[in-house]
C-alpha cells in the first residue's frame, strides 16, 4: 500500500486569497516546491483535500477550480513536482447555490476526502500524514487516522471550533510552513 500526504490547498499549498476564483492570481507559498519535492523522492504521494466552499456560495465554479488547479500543476512543474490527485467539497450547509447545499462526508472536519483517496490509489492511512492550516484540517486528520501537522501560518484561522471535541483538534505536530512540515515528517520516517 502507498503511503500519502495529504495537502490542504489554501494557506498550505498556495496563497490564501479567501474563495479564489482566479487562477492568475495563484501564488504558490515559498519553499512548497522544495517541500513536496522532498516527500515525493521519499516515497510519498502528494494528495490535495481542499474544501472549495466558493462553488457553493456562487462565487467560483467547477471549472475556475479546475482551473486553479491546471495553473497550481504547471506552477509545481516548473519545480519538477507532480500532485499525484486532487480531492475537493463544493458543499456548504448554509450555501446560496441550492445544489451545492448540503452536510456532506465530505467537506472538512468530515474525513470522507480522505477516505475517497486511500480508497483510489490503495494509501495506508496509519502511515500517511495530513499539512492544513485550519482545525478543520486535524480534526479530520484525526477522524482518518493520518498523523495531522498543523502550520501556523494563519492564526485566526487556526482557532479550534468550540462545537469540536477538544481532543480532535490535537495535531501530531505543528509547523512554520510546508517546508518545516516536510522536514518533521522526513525526520520521522527517517531510519533510526
Amino acid at each position: 500500500m502507498a503511503r500519502a500526504v495529504f495537502l490542504d490547498r489554501d494557506g498550505t499549498l498556495i496563497e490564501d486569497l479567501e474563495y479564489l476564483s482566479d487562477p492568475e492570481a495563484v501564488r504558490v507559498l515559498p519553499g512548497a516546491g522544495a517541500a513536496l519535492s522532498k516527500l515525493a523522492s521519499a516515497g510519498f504521494e502528494l494528495v490535495v483535500v481542499s474544501n472549495q466552499s466558493a462553488v457553493a456560495r456562487g462565487i467560483a465554479t467547477p471549472r475556475d477550480i479546475e482551473a486553479i488547479e491546471q495553473r497550481i500543476t504547471a506552477l509545481l512543474e516548473i519545480e519538477k513536482v507532480c500532485i499525484t490527485a486532487w480531492y475537493y467539497c463544493f458543499h456548504h450547509p448554509e450555501a446560496l447555490v441550492e445544489g451545492w447545499r448540503a452536510i456532506c462526508d465530505c467537506r472538512k472536519p468530515r474525513p470522507g476526502m480522505i477516505y475517497k483517496a486511500a480508497e483510489d490509489l490503495s494509501i495506508d492511512l496509519r502511515q500517511s500524514f495530513l499539512i492544513g492550516n485550519m482545525w478543520s484540517d486535524i480534526v479530520a486528520a484525526n477522524r482518518a487516522g493520518v498523523r495531522g501537522i498543523l502550520i501556523e501560518s494563519t492564526p485566526a484561522k487556526t482557532a479550534v471550533d468550540p462545537y469540536v471535541e477538544s481532543t480532535e483538534a490535537v495535531p501530531w505536530s505543528v509547523a512554520r510552513d510546508l517546508f518545516d512540515a516536510a522536514e518533521k515528517i522526513l525526520a520521522e520516517d527517517a531510519p533510526s
